[in-house]
């Protein structure tokens, strides 16, 4: 069994940091990207507002993608209900879903 080179199992003294650099620096959020991007005027609209005009357009000539997401954003996603009948065995004890 080997010795632990560290005192009282104790990696740092006390008031000394594990990372005297911090956390890396990442990029900007994302939604504060997006904002800049699609949200800055462009001619007369916004870029988001020509994405779902453009997606609207989409949907009307028939695109179910792009109704699909127009509709899950709007109003949300249509919860999936899961259906289970019948009766499983795991052990001795059949369990019995109704």
């Amino acid at each position: 069994m080997s010795s632990n080179p560290i005192p009282n199992n104790k990696p740092f003294k006390k008031g000394q940091s594990g990372n005297p650099s911090g956390r890396p620096k990442k990029l900007p959020e994302l939604d504060v990207l997006l904002t800049e991007i699609l949200g800055s005027p462009d001619d007369e609209k916004s870029g988001a507002h020509a994405i779902l005009k453009a997606m609207l357009d989409k949907a009307k000539r028939g695109d179910v993608k792009a109704a699909d997401l127009l509709l899950n954003r709007a109003y949300g996603k249509v919860a999936d209900k899961l259906n289970i009948q019948g009766n499983i065995s795991v052990s001795d004890r059949p369990i019995v879903f109704k």
